[in-house]
């Protein structure tokens, strides 16, 4: 892709931009190209760029080596700070395909070693049988033969997924028969306490990713994440994460922040980033009543997040940390519609074959894996609120710059708690200071790296 003399780069409109000393960060939430940051030099170029001059009167007033200026403003423009043309932007994005996946929440079984107090399964002795969890393996290839998906990703769920560890080597086995050129992708989400070396080495040796849920440090974990007979959990946890990493896994970390444990994320903060995992903070959520009461407790919750981003900031990690840490359902890598694919390329499928939108909603399934016709095109047409709506329209989010990275949150709590899915999430104010959290501590290793060139 080339500028060429008579091109007028102009600097986008609507991009998050904010100083980090005397640089600056420059992120376009609908563009691919993540975040910039910019030294003084570069940002007096961009000054120079107002669409109304020339790159080649830039280049003179530049100062610099009309070489060096013409591939700065053409790397900037790939970066898309800055705007070049409508051919210049098809091109870069030629390259960029939209998802092709489908993907599938597998409750294995509703029984769980573990008695948490807030989760939102009804514990039972169902559990999945091998002809629905492979019916519902052929369901999703069927799909991705119908809608021409390249991809898929199954997560092995529950209650707890290792009480049926057997059921998920049969699937994996079973998956390796029949997916033909589908590429296949599997996820554990477990509370980590029933982990062995064995079960670790299946893991590794078959790439399975693996989530781990942990909510605090200790006695804040276990106040609420106790088994039947009200022992805390942590120990057994702490054991299960040492297992895998023996096996050379390493887990992501996945947190509920709640009413009970927010003023303690700091300390798992601490813990986190001093075992290199990757972590996950998502905002406690409720079907029922629609209102958590994590939202009577936002003040607390904004104070202890910035404390943990100022912990962060204080000791920087080396992993890039878009990627090392996940605040709800962001991406700050490509600009999304959605907050996540439920009811359009996720759902999910219990133990006894029903599908909801996920596994939140399969407390009101919709249908059945015995149901005719494409299972995917059944997900969309039973969901048009989730299928058919964007950020971009919700209430509260069609004029906010971080729609296309926060998308509005999860849509099921919006639906919860004002009875439509077209609303921004009610967290809206706390993804908005957050996310300029997130984006300031990538600014900052990258300027680390810079310097240290």
């Amino acid at each position: 892709m080339e500028i060429n003399s008579h091109h007028e780069p102009l600097l986008i409109a609507g991009q998050y931009v904010t100083a980090i000393g005397d640089h600056k960060l420059y992120y376009n939430p609908l563009g691919y190209g993540g975040v910039t940051v910019v030294d003084p030099r570069s940002q007096r170029l961009l000054d120079l760029c107002n669409g109304k001059l020339t790159v080649e009167q830039v280049c003179e007033r530049d100062g610099r080596a009309a070489s060096e200026v013409r591939e700065e403003i053409r790397t900037l423009a790939t970066r898309e700070v800055l705007w070049i043309s409508e051919r210049f932007t098809e091109e870069l994005h030629q390259g960029i395909r939209a998802k092709s996946n489908i993907s599938c929440w597998m409750h294995l079984t509703n029984s769980c070693n573990l008695a948490c107090s807030y989760c939102y399964i009804h514990k039972s002795p169902g559990s999945m049988s091998l002809a629905i969890a492979r019916l519902a393996i052929d369901r999703m290839l069927e799909s991705c033969r119908n809608h021409n998906l390249n991809s898929m990703n199954i997560k092995f769920a529950g209650g707890e997924p290792l009480l049926r560890f057997g059921l998920l080597q049969q699937l994996v086995a079973y998956v390796d028969q029949m997916r033909g050129q589908v590429a296949v992708t599997y996820t554990l989400l477990t509370n980590g306490v029933l982990i062995t070396p064995h079960i670790a080495e299946y893991l590794r040796s078959h790439s399975v990713g693996v989530g781990v849920s942990l909510d605090g440090v200790g006695p804040i974990n276990d106040t609420c994440r106790q088994d039947r007979r009200g022992r805390g959990s942590s120990d057994g946890v702490l054991k299960g994460l040492e297992t895998l990493r023996r096996s050379g896994i390493v887990p992501t970390i996945m947190t509920t922040v709640s009413s009970w444990n927010y003023p303690h994320l700091e300390e798992l903060t601490r813990f986190l980033l001093a075992g290199r995992y990757r972590f996950r903070y998502s905002l406690e959520r409720e079907g029922v009543s629609g209102r958590p009461k994590l939202l009577d407790h936002l003040a607390g919750l904004e104070e202890s997040l910035h404390r943990c981003y100022d912990f962060i900031e204080a000791h920087l990690p080396a992993e890039d940390f878009t990627r090392l840490h996940t605040f709800g359902d962001v991406s700050f890598r490509r600009p999304a519609r959605r907050s996540c694919g439920a009811g359009n390329s996720f759902y999910a499928v219990g133990h006894d074959g029903s599908v909801g939108v996920c596994g939140l909603g399969l407390s009101k399934p919709f249908s059945t894996l015995g149901s005719d016709g494409d299972l995917l095109t059944l997900v969309r047409q039973a969901n048009p609120g989730l299928s058919a709506g964007s950020a971009s329209e919700y209430l509260g989010c069609r004029d906010c710059v971080w729609r296309k990275s926060c998308a509005g949150g999860c849509t099921l709590q919006a639906w919860a708690t004002y009875g439509r899915f077209d609303a921004a999430s009610p967290y809206c104010e706390v993804y908005r200071q957050m996310l300029p959290r997130v984006l300031r501590i990538k600014g900052l290793q990258m300027i680390r790296a810079a310097e240290a060139l």
